[in-house]
C-alpha cells in the first residue's frame, strides 16, 4: 500500500512515517520497477505499535530496543512507570502549592 494509505490507516502524517523510517523503526519493501515504498499490513501494525509507545512517552531509542527485542515489554513498562512516578513526584509539590493559591484566592499582584 502507498504511504497515503498507511497514513490514513494509522492516523499518522506522511512526515511522521518517513521520520520513523529514517530512525530505522520501519523498513517497508520497495517496488522493483518504481522504487516506491510498498507498505504491508505488518508495517501498518508496527506503526500503530510505535504510536502507542510514543503516546506512553517512550523515547525513539527505547522503542527501537522494544521492537528489536533487546528489552522485554515488561521491563520497559516497569522502567517507564518509574520515570512517570519520578516526574509526578517532581511536579506534585509545585502543583499543590499553586492549588493552594487558587483555592484560597491568594494573589501576589
Amino acid at each position: 500500500m502507498r504511504i497515503s494509505e498507511v497514513a490514513k490507516l494509522t492516523g499518522l502524517a506522511d512526515s511522521n512515517i518517513r521520520f520513523y523510517e529514517k530512525k530505522g523503526l520501519l523498513t517497508p519493501a520497495r517496488k522493483a520497477e518504481s522504487g516506491y515504498r510498498d507498505y504491508s499490513e505488518e508495517d501498518a501494525r508496527r506503526l500503530k505499535l510505535i504510536l502507542l509507545y510514543r503516546k506512553m512517552d517512550f523515547s525513539i531509542e527505547n522503542i527501537e530496543m522494544l521492537l528489536k527485542g533487546n528489552v522485554s515489554v515488561k521491563d520497559a513498562f516497569q522502567k517507564q512507570e518509574g520515570n512517570w512516578l519520578h516526574a509526578w513526584r517532581c511536579c506534585r509539590e509545585p502543583l499543590i502549592f499553586v492549588g493552594c493559591f487558587i483555592v484560597k484566592r491568594v494573589w501576589m499582584i
